[in-house]
């Protein structure tokens, strides 16, 4: 399998919500990149069956700055040598190049927040006939910045969605111009061996794999929910674990349908992992 970064950078602003819609994150889930391809694809079947073979992987999509890629900040314990070590709780994000210095407790907390500066967030009123006005959240990256997707693939044939997925937009709000991008594809930073697992996607265990991956293992999970496309039906909950989380054992996860009986409705909950030593 080979590893690939295909690196976005927006046209337009984007619409990432969590409960309401004037909400206006950045952080794009796994989940919610599949279900775009999905839209793409013209065989979903056909897609659904080659991730779940394994023939394609995919992470979240994470900020980058300049050439630096940065990802969830592990959730281990790092005993901090800086004075301001409260600050290392305001950090959401680890540069690549700087994990070794972050797991040693050597990052300098105030200038690693400093440097971190990727857009805006803003709150636009949207109007639709027949309806009252409405707050729509959405953030606006800077020049040198915007997110990124590591894909783990056997060919090349999942960058042709990715073709299409760049017109269409991704996000929500995409009929009215939001999420629209451009990308280049970049080889992928080195993924080491190691003794501990670094979670880099939304993720979940297969049943059978639970009591296994649960031991020495330091996660958080997130309520993934939302409306079917074209629906006014919604899609059952779903637990995830969240990507930053860190295992000592690997688990295969798996696609779950979160349909109802109009058709199945996938999440993409496969997950990818970064070995790290602590």
């Amino acid at each position: 399998m080979k590893r690939s970064i295909i690196k976005m950078k927006f046209k337009t602003p984007i619409h990432i919500g969590n409960k309401n819609l004037s909400d206006s994150e950045f952080e794009i889930m796994a989940d919610t990149i599949f279900s775009a391809l999905c839209l793409e694809s013209d065989n979903i079947p056909e897609l659904v069956n080659k991730a779940k073979k394994g023939e394609f992987k995919i992470s979240n999509a994470f900020p980058y700055i300049d050439e630096f890629y940065y990802i969830p900040k592990p959730m281990v314990y790092v005993e901090h040598k800086s004075e301001d070590y409260k600050l290392f709780k305001k950090i959401k994000y680890i540069a690549y190049d700087t994990l070794d210095f972050y797991f040693k407790g050597s990052l300098i907390p105030k200038e690693e927040l400093e440097c971190f500066i990727l857009g805006d967030s803003d709150i636009r009123t949207q109007v639709c006939v027949g309806s009252d006005p409405f707050q729509v959240g959405t953030y606006t990256f800077k020049d040198n910045a915007g997110l990124y997707i590591i894909v783990e693939h056997k060919d090349d044939e999942i960058f042709k969605l990715f073709e299409r997925l760049q017109y269409s937009g991704i996000g929500g709000k995409r009929s009215s111009g939001l999420g629209r991008f451009t990308f280049e594809i970049k080889d992928c930073f080195e993924f080491p061996e190691g003794n501990k697992k670094i979670l880099l996607n939304t993720a979940m265990a297969k049943d059978s794999e639970l009591d296994g991956v649960l031991d020495g293992a330091n996660y958080l999970l997130q309520k993934r929910s939302g409306f079917i496309y074209q629906s006014r039906y919604k899609k059952r909950d779903f637990y995830s674990f969240k990507a930053g989380s860190v295992y000592e054992n690997e688990f295969t996860g798996d696609i779950f349908d979160v349909g109802n009986d109009e058709h199945p409705v996938y999440r993409y909950a496969i997950p990818m992992f970064l070995e790290v030593n602590t």
